[in-house]
């Protein structure tokens, strides 16, 4: 009898402890939450992020709660979403969207339309200030023909971390991977991006408005059709640390995504731009520029055509300082407007190109060229006849 009593004395005993431990976690939570009164958790509204669940509802009234000074986090998970997501309207100021990582976060698109920005933040219309956004990937199960993974509109001075628009582990199905339209002084860090169409598209505002510094590091651009495009009224746009590899075309400066010329773009020594599978690594095709300083000093190899192809660029400096430009089955470098200026380094080497190592196409008007690199052993020769530079070195 004893031994049952003691026996049921110990059941009591746990059971009360269970019930102390369940109302201590309860007591927990409540105080955690009061203590986070500017943290809205997506979990909170219902999303499930099971890779399964539409969770649009929930996740467009997690966007609606956003305000100054608040966090929007997110679970790890996938979670799904059915139709264009986006911030409040009317321009928003110091929020942050948080997620558990680019790997453990994601936000899956699996609508009808193929034709939409997925995830976008601005409204075209007002500024977006001091965004922070880390920690999640955006993808898609629908091949999309248009529109952009995430578009961010008039948003500036603002933080970008570790963030992956699908990625070179991703399905490969959206259009572009991150349009920056109309931005101001947007750092991006521990990023990967890719589409079909551009992985990274950059465009200013034509005549007054947001249209300068984007700071590209510790990334990697991979599988699409163009890397990086900087589309016109754009100035500021540099990288390092950046793999520019198997797009296309790796880079293209023009003017198709705002009618104004650019002005700067800087390639730092340790970009590396490897393997344009489609044609020239880098167009430069700008008609509207009268000024716009290019520094190409990043590693540069391996494509279908030519490793710098400058079509328009009249008055553009142009300085390259690239340690190679070698093994493209076209020219190491053209230059087809006869009105721009172009020095090369003499740490550069440009060899083994199935074209010429420099290739000037057109008598130059006002342009200038000066070069002091290496070029040798490439297939017709080290300079084409109208480069003006001395003996060719084969």
């Amino acid at each position: 009898m004893m031994a049952e009593g003691h026996g049921r004395s110990a059941l009591v005993t746990a059971a009360l402890a269970l019930a102390l431990s369940l109302v201590a976690l309860r007591t927990l939570a409540q105080t955690t939450t009061a203590s986070e009164p500017h943290v809205v958790r997506l979990i909170d509204q219902g999303a499930k992020c099971d890779g399964v669940t539409d969770d649009t509802a929930a996740i467009a009234a997690w966007l609606a709660a956003a305000r100054p000074y608040v966090v929007l986090k997110a679970p790890a998970g996938v979670c799904v979403f059915a139709s264009a997501l986006a911030a409040p309207s009317g321009g928003l100021s110091a929020v942050a969207i948080i997620g558990e990582g680019a790997y453990q976060t994601v936000f899956r698109y699996a609508g009808p339309s193929t034709t939409t920005d997925l995830l976008t933040i601005g409204d075209g219309a007002n500024n977006y200030l001091n965004w922070s956004l880390s920690g999640f990937s955006v993808t898609s199960s629908t091949v999309m023909t248009s529109g952009a993974g995430m578009r961010l509109r008039r948003v500036g001075r603002s933080t970008i971390r570790n963030v992956v628009w699908d990625g070179q582990d991703g399905r490969g199905r959206l259009y572009d991977g991150v349009w920056f339209d109309r931005v101001d002084e947007i750092f991006v860090s521990q990023f990967e991006a890719r589409g079909s169409h551009d992985a990274v598209a950059v465009s200013g505002a034509v005549g007054n408005g947001m249209k300068a510094g984007l700071f590209l590091a510790q990334g990697k651009i991979s599988a699409s059709g163009t890397g990086i495009h900087m589309g016109g009224a754009f100035g500021g746009l540099a990288t390092t640390q950046v793999d520019i590899i198997a797009n296309r075309t790796n880079v293209v400066i023009d003017t198709a995504l705002a009618a104004e010329g650019n002005r700067e773009a800087f390639f730092d020594t340790t970009t590396n731009m490897d393997t344009a599978t489609g044609g020239d690594s880098i167009i430069v095709d700008d008609a509207l520029t009268g000024a716009m300083t290019l520094v190409f000093n990043n590693w540069l190899a391996t494509g279908t055509a030519a490793g710098l192809d400058i079509v328009h660029c009249a008055g553009c400096k142009v300085s390259i300082g690239a340690p190679v430009i070698w093994n493209f089955r076209g020219d190491g470098i053209r230059i087809q407007d006869p009105a721009t200026f172009v020095t090369i380094g003499g740490a550069t080497m440009i060899h083994d190109n199935g074209g010429y190592g420099i290739d000037r196409t057109a008598t130059p008007t006002t342009g200038v060229l000066s070069s002091m690199a290496v070029v040798l052993a490439n297939r017709l020769g080290a300079y084409s006849p109208n480069t003006g530079l001395p003996a060719d070195r084969r």
